[in-house]
């Protein structure tokens, strides 16, 4: 007949196998948890959660989610102010681009000369600086000869070429640090027009920049400028400064 074996001597046996087996599968730092464990233990470590940004700095480094009036609005007002304007009629404002073939608008209504009698006879016109991608390749809204890569360029300079008065467009292309540019002056059967367009393939973007809406007639005498020394600091100055801010808002955002 076998030897009855005491409880407690049962007790101990299991606690030792217990601690065998433990031991066995790697019990050490990481907690007795070894190949199957996340901590040290020579196991595998845990994967390193994928990097992720936010969705503020996803929009930031898009151009589709930027604001002209964040980049252009100290531009408007340089050009406003070389002009000796009065004030601006209302605040300047960003459009989303519905009405201008995609391009995004920094706009205000400058006004020049008050008469202190009739407003209605205060000299006045629009400036805006906008900005859009160039590339036109995939967007099938349009006719098919816009669809490459500089097709909302030439999109934008057909549509502002339709609403000038033909004989009286004047039209020059433009050398600075852009790939290329293109200047328009005339009449827009509101009054005097002067447009400028910089296109940049490198980074995908365009610009327009416009100076409209001048009815100089009543005013001559009382603005201290006229249309060749408008024209020529809208070309050397607010162009150039204009295209760098779109060019360094679009670098640093390459970066991030």
């Amino acid at each position: 007949m076998p030897t009855p074996v005491h409880p407690r001597r049962l007790a101990i046996a299991a606690v030792l196998a217990v601690s065998l087996l433990l031991t066995a599968c790697g019990s050490d730092s990481d907690g007795g948890l070894g190949d199957f464990g996340g901590g040290g233990g020579g196991g595998p470590k845990p994967p390193t959660p994928p990097s992720t940004r936010s969705f503020e700095e996803v929009k930031a480094a898009t151009i589709e989610g930027w604001k002209a009036c964040d980049m252009f609005a100290d531009h408007v007002r340089e050009f406003a102010e070389y002009l000796d304007y009065v004030r601006f009629d209302g605040e300047l404002f960003s459009s989303n681009g519905a009405n201008t073939a995609g391009v995004r608008i920094c706009e205000g209504r400058a006004i020049y000369a008050e008469d202190p009698e009739r407003a209605i006879n205060n000299l006045k016109g629009t400036i805006a600086i906008g900005f859009g991608r160039a590339d036109m390749s995939n967007n099938t809204l349009h006719d098919e000869k816009y669809r490459t890569r500089t097709g909302r360029y030439d999109l934008m300079m057909q549509l502002m070429r339709d609403i000038y008065e033909p004989d009286t467009l004047a039209e020059r292309t433009e050398d600075g640090p852009w790939e290329e540019a293109t200047v328009l002056l005339g009449d827009t059967g509101t009054g005097t027009t002067l447009s400028g367009f910089i296109l940049d393939t490198e980074r995908d973007f365009m610009l327009r920049l416009t100076m409209g809406g001048l009815d100089r007639g009543r005013h001559a005498d009382t603005v201290s400028w006229d249309l060749e020394k408008a024209a020529k600091h809208f070309r050397e100055v607010t162009m150039v400064n204009a295209y760098q801010a779109m060019a360094d808002r679009y670098d640093e955002a390459s970066e991030k």
